[in-house]
């Protein structure tokens, strides 16, 4: 073996090393459906989520459905249910709330299953947040991811919150 083909042999193999390198640190974490029957929707976590209910100022029950995983990215759904159905109105309200504090980084209409939403990428401090934001029947849907870059992950989860039939 001449000494130009040893040197591309360990060229080689540096490479292949290299290339194995990223895709393991780029890998995405595994997401898996969960359902919520009681609170009417679907969404993929890359976990258990924890549970958490509240009451907002105005009496509307709430609750969100949580993963933070070890890279401090957070995955949230939080569903709040009015007493009646909701509108436009409730809608640009809901994104003026997500907004507020933050830099719009981009914002586009959306439609899922023919329910009425936004999709949000905003500049939180040092954190980016993919939200999704969307009315179903009487409930008001957030997904929410919070990291510092927004990546793969972020936005299949967001995608994958679906309001199920009321």
């Amino acid at each position: 073996m001449t000494h130009t083909m040893a040197l591309r042999s360990v060229a080689i193999v540096l490479f292949s090393l290299l290339l194995c390198g990223q895709a393991a640190a780029q890998q995405k974490p595994a997401l898996q459906v969960f359902t919520s029957g009681e609170w009417g929707f679907r969404a993929v976590f890359p976990g258990t989520p924890e549970r958490g209910e509240s009451t907002t100022a105005r009496g509307h029950k709430s609750v969100e459905f949580v993963v933070e995983t070890a890279d401090k990215s957070a995955y949230l759904v939080m569903v709040t249910e009015f007493l009646r159905p909701l509108d436009d109105r409730v809608l640009g309200g809901a994104r003026s709330g997500v907004l507020k504090g933050r830099k719009l980084l981009s914002e586009e209409r959306i439609s899922v299953g023919g329910f009425p939403g936004w999709e949000i990428k905003l500049q939180d401090g040092e954190h980016q947040l993919l939200v999704r934001v969307m009315i179903a029947g009487t409930r008001l849907y957030q997904a929410i991811f919070a990291a510092e870059k927004i990546n793969d992950s972020a936005v299949d989860f967001v995608r994958s919150l679906v309001p199920l039939p009321q």
